[in-house]
């Protein structure tokens, strides 16, 4: 059975109302930003991950509030800002009517909540897995007594280099400066939030063996 879409974070959430949408194929099309806005309310982490994947530049989707990270909680303290619940969609209003926003329908259904959803940073030589491999190819040191892991702190920017390396969690100073070494010889496909390229911060476990 195909894993749930559990803890989505959206990068934005959208104001436009989804009655006003025009149906398309997966979804709706939105006038305002001129793209299409996934519905993933029934569907899977595989199904999300395609959608990722084909959508390389970001794209927005919807969602069902249980698949996102905001509780009904958060999603009470979201009217606050100009936003508010009918109709089980996510509506902005202006801040003008902010004293009359209620949250409505929440009891008996799932709201939906739509907006845009980021791009994390990727490896460009192959990914998780060939980051693994270039991280096990490259590091090195003479000394086989020290052993363990380093977690290494650092920014992805907008052209994907990294910068600002850091030590979070070291073991011993050779096998600290040799991670920092070979982490600053990685290179990302920078991150994207909202249509545009972001600096986004990474942290990675490096691995010391006998």
């Amino acid at each position: 059975m195909d894993q749930e879409i559990k803890n989505i974070e959206l990068s934005i959430i959208c104001g436009e109302s989804w009655e006003a949408m025009q149906p398309v194929a997966q979804g709706r099309h939105c006038n305002k930003c001129n793209r299409k806005v996934i519905d993933l309310t029934n569907s899977s982490q595989l199904e999300l991950e395609k959608a990722q994947t084909e959508n390389p530049n970001g794209f927005c989707g919807s969602f069902r509030l249980s698949q996102t990270l905001y509780s009904r909680a958060a999603a009470t303290l979201l009217l606050a800002a100009g936003l508010s619940f009918s109709a089980n969609v996510l509506k902005a209003q202006t801040p003008a009517d902010s004293s009359k926003l209620k949250l409505e329908h929440t009891t008996d259904k799932d709201p939906i909540v739509f907006g845009g959803m980021p791009i994390m940073p990727t490896y460009k030589h192959g990914g998780e897995e060939g980051l693994l491999k270039f991280l096990a190819k490259n590091i090195s040191i003479e000394d086989l007594d020290i052993y363990g892991t380093v977690y290494v702190n650092f920014t992805i920017d907008t052209l994907g280099n990294v910068i600002n390396p850091k030590i979070l969690r070291g073991i011993h100073p050779t096998a600290d400066n040799e991670a920092l070494r070979v982490v600053k010889l990685l290179q990302f496909t920078p991150g994207i939030e909202n249509g545009r390229k972001v600096e986004v911060v990474y942290n990675i476990p490096i691995k010391f063996r006998r």
